[in-house]
């Protein structure tokens, strides 16, 4: 995933969920899945739990950028297979142009 850059110089971060080392985030934690997980005092699943709509928003905004990225990449390569069939077939067709 590729999200914003973090404080300048900042672009990994120690996710507070899973303790992986990902790419920054402004919330602390890598994907929604970790951001769900139970945290250490009621103050801070409070904190959480307010702030939970705006985090799923944001990660389901990356997910959706990052779908978008691999659906061009795919058509892209889609396109440049089917320019290198259609330039094989023109010089089946019209060897002498080839």
């Amino acid at each position: 995933m590729s999200g914003m850059n973090g404080p300048p110089g900042v672009d990994v971060m120690l996710c507070e969920g899973c303790g992986q080392v990902t790419p920054w985030t402004p919330y602390g934690r890598c994907s929604w899945e970790c951001y769900n997980l139970p945290r250490a005092t009621p103050e801070e699943q409070q904190a959480a739990t307010e702030a939970a709509p705006r985090v799923q928003a944001y990660f389901q905004a990356l997910q959706a950028a990052a779908e978008a990225r691999a659906m061009k990449d795919r058509a892209m390569k889609d396109r440049a297979a089917g320019d290198q069939a259609g330039n094989e077939w023109a010089r089946d067709e019209w060897p002498d142009q080839a």
